[in-house]
C-alpha cells in the first residue's frame, strides 16, 4: 500500500512539472499511467476531464477531447460536465447528428422541466439548420412552448418552419400569438404586415388582408 501511495504521489508531481514546463505529450502520458494507477470514478472522471482539455487546448484535437468526454459518461451517464462539454464539442467538429443525440440525452437528465426550455430550442435549431428536418424542428419547438407558451422566438421560428411549408393558416395562428406577447409598437406594426401579406399573398382573403393593413394603420396613428 506504501509502495502505491508513493506511486501515486509521483505521478501527480510529474503532472504538475509538465504542467508547468509546458510538457503536453508527456503530461498526456502521465495521466494514462494515472487512469491505469487511479480507480476511483470520480478520479477517474477528473482525469479524463484533464485530458480532454489538453487534447483540444494544445493540439487542436478535437476527436480525441470528445473521445475523453464519452468515456466520462460511460463511468457516470448523468455527468452533466460531460454532457456539457460534449454539446460544445460536437458543434465545434459539426457532427451534427451526435450533438441532436446528446442534447436528447440533456433532456432525460433534466428534471426540472423548465431547464428544458433551452435544449429544446437548440434541437429546433440543429433539426432546422443542420439536419434539415422541419418535421422535428416543429417538434422540438412545440414542446418549447408547451413549456413556456410566450416565448417569442420560439413563436417566431414555427411561424417561420409553417410558412416554408405552406401551412399559412398555422404561420398565421403563431405570429397572432407573437403579437399578443409584444409590447413594442413598431414590432407589432411589423407582424401585422406580415400577417396581411399571407392573407393577400398566398390565401387571396382580400377582407383578411385589409384588416392587417387598417390595424398597422391604427397602431401607427395611435
Amino acid at each position: 500500500i506504501e509502495m502505491e501511495e508513493t506511486h501515486r504521489d509521483a505521478l501527480i508531481s510529474l503532472e504538475r512539472v509538465d504542467e508547468r514546463l509546458g510538457r503536453w505529450e508527456n503530461i498526456l502520458e502521465v495521466y494514462n499511467k494515472q487512469l491505469a494507477c487511479f480507480a476511483e470514478p470520480k478520479e477517474q472522471i477528473d482525469i479524463y476531464s484533464k485530458v480532454s482539455k489538453v487534447y483540444e487546448n494544445h493540439f487542436n484535437d478535437i476527436e480525441n477531447a470528445i473521445t475523453c468526454m464519452i468515456q466520462i459518461t460511460l463511468i457516470d451517464s448523468e455527468n452533466l460536465m460531460a454532457i456539457s462539454e460534449l454539446e460544445r464539442l460536437y458543434e465545434i467538429a459539426e457532427r451534427w447528428q451526435d450533438l441532436r443525440d446528446i442534447l436528447n440525452v440533456h433532456l432525460n437528465t433534466l428534471n426540472n422541466v423548465n431547464e428544458h426550455v433551452e435544449i429544446y430550442r437548440k434541437l429546433g435549431e440543429v433539426y432546422r439548420d443542420k439536419l434539415n428536418d422541419a418535421y422535428s424542428s416543429v417538434e422540438s419547438y412545440q414542446s418549447l412552448i408547451g413549456i413556456a407558451p410566450d416565448d417569442v422566438p420560439a413563436l417566431y421560428a414555427l411561424a417561420d418552419l409553417y410558412q416554408d411549408a405552406e401551412d399559412y393558416i398555422s404561420a398565421i395562428d403563431y405570429l397572432n400569438r407573437v403579437i399578443n406577447c409584444l409590447t413594442d409598437p413598431s414590432e407589432a406594426i411589423t407582424v401585422h404586415l406580415r400577417i396581411g401579406t399571407l392573407y393577400d399573398k398566398y390565401l387571396q382573403d382580400d377582407q383578411a388582408a385589409e384588416e392587417r393593413y387598417k390595424a398597422c394603420l391604427d397602431i401607427d396613428a395611435g
